[in-house]
């Protein structure tokens, strides 16, 4: 039994403690907080003056459950900070010996300063140390205690410093006294009992006086301090195993922060030699001296990564600490701070890491992620289990911002083309994944939330920003993404600014990146897209910055007009002419639909498709959409040009089908070629690029459909076409006409305004009408006869010989006459007589009307105007008296028939041939034609129906032939309809007044049209109709009392007659 100790003996001083060994010095202290702990109990009544040993052990056994599964760690970093600052051959050893001991037994042993007296001190009290902030890395004095979760008694050896080398270490060399060692120093058992009960785990040093063969070879290897623990059980000894194992972590390496140190070797064996694991860490650095920022690249056991630091000034640390401490953030130990707050930043440069990782020197635990794709270290204050930091202490907020700024300075300095040849480690692909690495920032949940808005700490913004501020511009036009460009045609590696940048595009083998990159950076404004090689994560990262921080500017795809350009951009590199080059144009359009996948309606106006002529144009803007013609915006001025129109080739046709029209009729003749264009017909649109054709067809390229050619063509001529022009539109017309009849026939109509050539030139179809060498049915030569026979000073067939189509010799006619016939026709081309429009008659005063003075202006002759008048007078005579007095104005167009006026004095024979003329246009003419609507100006209701002088014409003018009978034989002469009489179906008597022959001829060969407009529009008789008896009546006694019946033929007269009158 020991005596008992004196607790009024006072403690050694430190130069008392210089005069004795280690293991009397140990003594020494530990009989102190023996002393020291009997002074808080009233050994009396047994209890507590202060029970603040007892609340420390709590505090001990709290805080080391913070560090479970970091003992190992926590042990290096103190082996670490032993090792001299500014030196970079610092070691450590790590040696599990699984067999030795009953569990195993843990060796960590380094060649760093042997312990002092104070380090002994400050081991065996909680929440102290002697290494000062600022100058290591542990500081809290917690660190050690973590070896609980594995040892019960950790053993300390530590070399005298004048004795390196040794056979045995002759330093500090002690464990802790644990519950069954403490009745040897403790003889009250009241003190005895609490002291048991309540001190504090690692509380009392006790010194080793032996020291085990592994210990003593350690020795000998020169090193100076090594920490022993013997383990407590398997599970400790399993806990080991993984922690050693950890210790070669790549994903967060050990010595990456660490530059006092050079090697670290870990083996696991047996007492027997035999090793299930061994590695070695290896450091070296080498520092970037032309860099602006202090830069260095280091190598870890073969892999390379960009280290970047900077210190946070000191006096901004200071105030930063005093903040904390004032605010309990921090401990009263961190008024001790010196020098400036370090921050390091690690981006790996041949590897890619997955857990990017917090550091205080060392790697924080797992969880504790970094704010961006890299490593970041700094002299922060973290959460008791190194899991987190808290962003709202001034000093982490701080040396954050720090950070950032260092990351915005190397982002910038990564972007200079010249950093490449600061280091072979800096390729062009590992500068650009660093950059990215460096600039993306992100707020993890490693960062513990600030309690306020204003405390919350928004580090990519604040990148961002850096990088902006740097740069002396706003963040989107500040060059630092790393892109694809080209530098003599070769790929290469670019830096532009975030408004330039596209994340992505449809890849292909005409699209691709060499083809994107040359041409995005010619077009204006320029792009450039993403460097591939950065990998999808790292650009998914990169774009989601930059989406938030370059908003509207920098774009995920490019823009529609943007793939437009670089389309029209590569369209323009590609070999066209008479010889182009047909596999590279196969390849463009069959990649184009992809590339361009928002459509083709931007690439109006760009020259991308490759013509039969050789020519590269651009697509139209209005070409059909969904099978329908477009409509024009407006109407084109004459002389207006003709925006050229683009058309895709028709499908070859199967052998047989319309075999006498070959495909190269159908292609733009040489008078259009401004106007008209085919796409290449030597490019398989309608097999392997039919996608593309469809693709293009819906804005740039017209489907080849014969309607829409014509309507083109139409536009063409009527736009101020030369002659030639007109003349090639039309032939052009005509064939793609016939060939269409073969499959879906095209219904052509007046509507298309084709120029159809004249003796006098060139006039529209409609305007037409055919001359004597077409076909008979044409009644061109019926008409040339008329025009032959007339006097010639009719003004009226003066006019109308301009009309007359060109005889079917003429060059535009080449071809089958009766298939050209029946092209024309349906153009509009005319026979024979047509009534023509006379000019508009203003609103005009009704007296004028009704007295017919307005007719004099609209050209009529005077015949005409009274045959007109007389005609209105017999047939609407309420239509000259109007309600109004004001003006008037009629409906629609007016209209006469050439000849009209004059006809009266034709000869018997012409006057035959314009009558048959006449009822040829009749039984086609519509209603429109020959009656019209008198309306007032403003009264709608207000209206009369008037005969056009057409209509009149046919009505009241005496032109229809007729024979009389006579004893001489029939005699000619001229009546109006409604005094001649016809029958319907069976012979009419030959003893009355007929139709001429001729006419009748006529009649019947227009039937049923002829005649039924004969009788409403002229009024013509039809005998025995009983609604016109009492007329019929009076016209048989007219013709009996005219004597022109014979005798011989007077009965059938008189039965005809009476049979009227029961009708």
């Amino acid at each position: 039994m020991a005596s008992v100790v004196d607790l009024t003996d006072p403690v050694a001083s430190e130069e008392q403690n210089g005069a004795l060994t280690p293991a009397d010095q140990i003594h020494r202290i530990a009989e102190g907080k023996l002393r020291a702990f009997a002074g808080t109990i009233d050994v009396t009544t047994g209890i507590y003056l202060d029970d603040v040993y007892a609340q420390n052990k709590s505090v001990a056994e709290h805080t080391a459950a913070d560090y479970h599964g970091r003992f190992l760690i926590e042990l290096v970093q103190n082996a670490n900070d032993v090792h001299v600052r500014g030196a970079h051959d610092g070691q450590i050893e790590v040696l599990l010996v699984e067999d030795e001991g009953d569990f195993g037994t843990l060796y960590v042993a380094n060649l760093g300063k042997p312990f002092t007296h104070g380090n002994v001190v400050a081991l065996s009290r909680i929440g102290m140390s002697t290494k000062p902030p600022g100058e290591s890395i542990g500081n809290k004095g917690l660190g050690f205690r973590s070896v609980s979760h594995v040892c019960d008694a950790p053993e300390v050896y530590s070399q005298a410093s004048n004795a390196i080398g040794a056979g045995r270490f002759e330093g500090y060399c002690f464990t802790f006294a644990r519950s069954e060692d403490l009745p040897s120093r403790i003889d009250n058992p009241t003190v005895l009992a609490l002291a048991q009960s309540d001190l504090p785990m690692f509380f009392l040093p006790i010194a080793l006086e032996t020291q085990p063969e592994t210990i003593v070879e350690y020795a000998a290897r020169g090193f100076s301090s090594v920490i022993r623990l013997p383990l407590r059980d398997l599970d400790s000894l399993k806990t080991a195993r993984d922690e050693v194992a950890a210790l070669d972590d790549d994903g967060a390496p050990l010595l990456l922060f660490l530059d006092r140190l050079e090697k670290l070797d870990a083996k696991v064996r047996t007492r027997a030699g035999e090793t299930s694991l061994a590695f070695t860490l290896e450091r070296h650095e080498e520092p970037i001296t032309s860099a602006p920022v202090a830069a260095s690249i280091v190598s870890l056991s073969g892999a390379h990564w960009l280290l970047v630091r900077d210190h946070a000034p000191e006096a901004l640390m200071q105030r930063a600490v005093d903040d904390g401490v004032k605010a309990k953030q921090l401990h009263s130990s961190w008024k001790d701070w010196s020098g400036g707050g370090e921050v390091g930043l690690a981006v790996p440069l041949d590897h890619e890491i997955s857990s990017p990782r917090l550091y205080t020197f060392l790697p924080m635990g797992e969880g504790a992620t970094a704010p961006f794709q890299g490593h970041l270290h700094g002299s922060f204050f973290p959460s008791s289990n190194r899991k987190a930091l808290d962003a709202s202490v001034a000093l982490n907020r701080l040396l954050l911002t720090q950070a950032v700024t260092l990351a915005a300075a190397s982002v910038r300095w990564l972007a200079d083309r010249d950093t490449g040849r600061s280091h072979a480690a800096l390729t062009a692909i590992s500068r650009a994944k660093a950059s990215v690495d460096l600039l993306v920032w992100t707020n993890p949940s490693s960062l513990t939330a600030a309690k306020s808005p204003g405390e919350r700490l928004d580090l990519p913004a604040l990148s961002a920003a850096e990088v902006a501020r740097l740069g002396e511009q706003e963040f989107a036009s500040v060059p630092v993404i790393p892109c694809a460009v080209t530098l003599g045609g070769v790929l290469s590696i670019g830096w532009r600014c975030p408004m330039e940048v596209r994340a992505t595009f449809e890849v292909s083998a005409t699209f691709n990146l060499l083809a994107v990159a040359k041409h995005g950076a010619t077009i204006s404004p320029p792009i450039a897209p993403l460097l591939p090689e950065l990998t999808s994560e790292r650009i998914g990262r990169l774009t989601a910055f930059l989406r938030q921080y370059a908003p509207a500017l920098f774009r995920d795809r490019m823009a529609p007009i943007e793939c437009a350009r670089i389309a029209a951009k590569i369209a323009g590199t590609l070999r066209a002419g008479k010889r182009p080059a047909t596999s590279q144009w196969t390849a463009f359009y069959r990649d184009l639909p992809s590339f361009m996948k928002e459509g083709p309606e931007m690439l109006v106006g760009f020259p991308v498709i490759l013509c039969d002529d050789g020519t590269v144009r651009a697509g139209r803007s209005d070409v059909p959409t969904d099978g329908e013609i477009p409509r024009a915006r407006r109407r084109r001025r004459k002389g207006e040009r003709i925006e050229p129109s683009l058309f895709f080739p028709p499908a070859t046709r199967p052998s047989g089908e319309n075999e006498d029209i070959p495909i190269e009729q159908l292609r733009v003749p040489a008078p259009l070629a401004a106007h008209f264009a085919f796409a290449a017909s030597t490019l398989p649109w309608h097999g392997e690029l039919r996608a593309a054709r469809e693709f293009l067809e819906r804005s740039q390229v017209s489907a080849y459909d014969g309607e829409t050619v014509l309507t083109r063509i139409s536009q063409v001529v009527n736009a101020g076409a030369s002659v030639e022009e007109a003349l090639a539109g039309l032939r052009w017309a005509f064939a793609i006409w016939r060939r269409a009849q073969a499959t879906r026939s095209i219904k052509v109509d007046s509507s298309y305004r084709l120029l159809v050539p004249t003796a006098d030139g060139m006039i529209h179809a409609t305007e037409a009408v055919f001359s004597e060498t077409w076909p008979d049915e044409l009644l061109g030569r019926r008409l040339n006869a008329l025009f032959s026979a007339a006097p010639p000073d009719v003004a009226d067939f003066s006019d109308y010989r301009k009309r007359l189509l060109a005889p079917t010799s003429h060059r535009a006619f080449k071809g089958q006459a009766t298939l050209w016939a029946e092209f024309l026709r349906g153009l509009g081309v005319g026979t024979g007589l047509r009534a023509l429009p006379l000019p508009t008659m203003p609103p005009t005063r009704s007296y004028e009307v009704t007295s017919f003075g307005f007719a004099k202006k609209l050209g009529l002759s005077d015949a005409a105007i009274a045959d007109w008048k007389r005609d209105v007078s017999t047939f609407n005579k309420e239509s000259l008296r109007h309600a109004y007095s004001t003006n008037y104005k009629f409906a629609n167009a007016l209209w006469h028939l050439p000849g009209q006026s004059d006809h009266e004095r034709f000869s018997d024979d012409c006057r035959e041939i314009y009558a048959g003329l006449v009822i040829e246009w009749l039984a086609g003419a519509g209603k429109e034609l020959l009656r019209v609507d008198l309306r007032h100006e403003h009264f709608s209701s207000d209206q009369y129906p008037w005969s056009t002088p057409a209509g009149a014409f046919i009505r009241s003018g005496a032109w229809l032939p007729a024979d009389d009978p006579s004893s001489d034989g029939p005699v000619r002469r001229f009546y109006s309809p409604s005094e001649v009489w016809v029958s319907s179906n069976e012979r009419f008597p030959f003893y009355l007044r007929q139709v001429a022959v001729t006419i009748g001829r006529i009649i019947d060969r227009r039937q049923p049209d002829a005649l039924k407009k004969l009788r409403i529009y002229g009024r013509l008789r039809l005998l025995n109709d009983p609604a016109i008896a009492l007329d019929q009546a009076r016209f048989l006694a007219s013709q009996y009392a005219a004597g022109t019946v014979r005798p011989h033929y007077e009965q059938q007269l008189a039965n005809l007659y009476n049979a009227t009158w029961k009708c």
